[in-house]
């Protein structure tokens, strides 16, 4: 058996590796149009961490960004834009007002949701497989109509994150120490089962 205080070392080295790592991913966020590549190279190596948890989270993750920085931006940005203009939409029909106005939003607001769950699945995808981003986006596009209770609960994970930030502004401390790369976990865990079955 491991002695305690070796363990205990190693947890406090995870665990400030795993602050780093969420801080490189805040800041290679930063520029915007990177958002894509950072975000699947962050579900790469959380995946890596699922299956090792001995994986050197930041090699991984440096890697991760360099090998898929085209492929993860494209399809980010495929599949995101649409989503940002569905968001969009639900403000305008509201704003219309009446029946029609109503219904137009809620179905905007549909939208939204599957192209987001779309977004999701697109980013773990790039992470957990290798196929070019026309199929990527194909299969991303699929998915929430196969799986939609995996795919809601992909949703689930950084909705929840803004909403608690939003209700609660000092956790923001939290997510942008350990949130983002502790949700990113969660996804690649909800995930891997459905994907497992589609390969």
């Amino acid at each position: 058996m491991e002695p305690v205080d070796n363990r205990t070392v190693r947890g406090l080295s995870s665990f400030f590796t795993l602050v780093a790592l969420n801080l490189i991913y805040v800041v290679t966020c930063i520029p915007v149009l990177t958002i894509g590549a950072a975000t699947s190279a962050l579900l790469e190596t959380m995946d890596a961490v699922r299956t090792d948890p001995d994986t050197d989270m930041l090699r991984t993750y440096m890697a991760a960004l360099k090998s898929d920085k085209i492929r993860g931006t494209v399809v980010f940005w495929t599949l995101c834009l649409p989503a940002l203009l569905a968001l969009f939409a639900i403000s305008f029909w509201w704003s219309v007002g009446g029946a029609a106005g109503t219904i137009a939003a809620l179905a905007a607001g549909l939208f939204t949701l599957y192209l987001a769950a779309s977004t999701a699945h697109g980013m773990l995808l790039v992470a957990t497989r290798t196929a070019p981003a026309r199929t990527t986006i194909h299969n991303s596009l699929l998915l929430p109509a196969a799986a939609p209770g995996r795919s809601l609960l992909l949703v689930l994970v950084p909705v929840t994150e803004i909403a608690v930030a939003i209700a609660v502004p000092v956790s923001l401390i939290l997510i942008l120490t350990v949130g983002l790369t502790i949700g990113a976990l969660i996804q690649t865990a909800v995930a891997a089962p459905l994907y497992a079955s589609l390969s």
